[in-house]
């Protein structure tokens, strides 16, 4: 795979010094948005999991002319490829070291990257790894939990109820109502910990008391607070900001 599959094996390379046993596993949110973007881009057959069966069509789809070479030419001809430099990766890609970028190259870093997480990697277990071997961010940066990134967007993506990677106003109040068992407008108990987005974060910081129960309208004020650019829906770095359990960097 010459897009994730060719950047783990980048990162494998990189990171010749192994990742201490207390190192941080908070990272900066915009990066870990774009690690998931990578990878539901190259999980071809959309089963929510890595393979190498994706790594083998993604293979085919790069190599335009299917002479089993991927050139510098169909590598920037392709839309998928968009923002990654060959020139610049192109002494680590070459896994075997022989000038060309084959399937057998990305057979190679395929076998290296499973030895560690097995033939199918879930999009937390891609994001422990790509994050292991590289430095945390500065502490200035907005950051997160892998473990509570994983966890809120998967929250995200049920909420996404119409799939357009966008939680808007009618899904969140719909979440809302699927976790008012009782159908009495308010949530108590059990029904507050059913209710998504506030899964990982302070019940109280919208609703005082949970004793009397918490209406529709005490979370709305959350989720208006999470709309950013006030278009009436939330990305997934608004999402996650906002219900992702921010840790502190220090």
């Amino acid at each position: 795979m010459l897009t994730c599959v060719t950047l783990l094996f980048v990162v494998l390379l990189c990171g010749t010094e192994a990742a201490p046993t207390d190192h941080p596993q908070w990272r900066d949110i915009d990066y870990l948005v774009h690690l998931r973007e990578m990878f539901y881009r190259e999980d071809i057959d959309d089963d929510g999991k890595l393979e190498y069966t994706d790594a083998r069509q993604t293979d085919l789809r790069s190599d335009a002319d299917g002479d089993g070479v991927v050139t510098r030419e169909e590598y920037d001809a392709d839309p998928d490829l968009t923002g990654y430099d060959l020139d610049k990766d192109l002494d680590v890609i070459d896994v075997n070291n022989d000038g060309i970028l084959t399937h057998e190259d990305t057979k190679l870093a395929f076998l290296l990257i499973s030895s560690d997480f097995g033939n199918e990697w879930s999009l937390g277990e891609f994001i422990q790894f790509m994050t292991s071997k590289t430095e945390p961010p500065a502490k200035d940066n907005m950051t997160i939990t892998i473990k509570s990134f994983a966890r809120a967007e998967r929250n995200f993506v049920v909420m996404d109820i119409d799939d357009d990677d966008l939680v808007s106003e009618d899904e969140f109040t719909s979440e809302y109502r699927v976790a008012d068992y009782n159908r009495d407008g308010v949530l108590k108990d059990l029904e507050l910990r059913g209710f998504r987005p506030i899964r990982n974060v302070p019940i109280t910081r919208y609703c005082s008391d949970t004793t009397v129960g918490c209406k529709v309208e005490d979370f709305l004020k959350m989720f208006k607070e999470a709309d950013i650019n006030n278009d009436a829906q939330l990305d997934l770095k608004e999402y996650v900001v906002t219900f992702g359990e921010l840790m502190d960097t220090e």
